[in-house]
C-alpha cells in the first residue's frame, strides 16, 4: 500500500471514529445480538442505529442475522402439533400392525 493510500485510510478511520461517536463496523458487529434482544443502553443503541443509517453493509448483515434467527426458531418448532398427530386412528393402527408383522384389522 502506498503512502497516500495509507494516509487516506487513516484519515477515513479517524473521521469515522471522531464524528459524533460513530461506531466502526467492527464495533457495531459486537452489538448485533444485544440490539436484537433490546439489551443496549439508550446511548449505545442510538450510536448503533446511527451507524446502521449510514452503513449498507451492516444494515444488510443485520437483516441476514435476523433471518437466520427466524429460520433457526422455525427449525426448533416441533414437527408434531402439541395436541398430537392428526393421523386417522385406523391408519395409525394399520402402521403399528404392519411394523409388528400382524395383518391390519379389517
Amino acid at each position: 500500500m502506498n503512502v497516500l493510500a495509507r494516509i487516506k485510510r487513516f484519515l477515513t478511520y479517524w473521521v469515522i471514529k471522531t464524528t459524533h461517536g460513530m461506531l466502526t463496523c467492527g464495533e457495531a458487529d459486537q452489538f448485533m445480538v444485544d440490539y436484537l434482544e433490546y439489551r443496549l443502553d439508550p446511548e449505545v443503541r442510538e450510536r448503533f442505529e446511527n451507524h446502521l443509517e449510514n452503513c449498507i453493509c451492516c444494515k444488510g448483515f443485520l437483516a441476514a442475522y435476523r433471518r437466520t434467527i427466524e429460520l433457526a426458531r422455525a427449525c426448533a418448532e416441533p414437527a408434531v402439533p402439541p395436541d398430537g398427530p392428526r393421523m386417522p386412528p385406523a391408519l395409525m393402527e394399520a402402521i403399528i400392525a404392519a411394523r409388528k408383522g400382524v395383518p391390519p384389522p379389517s
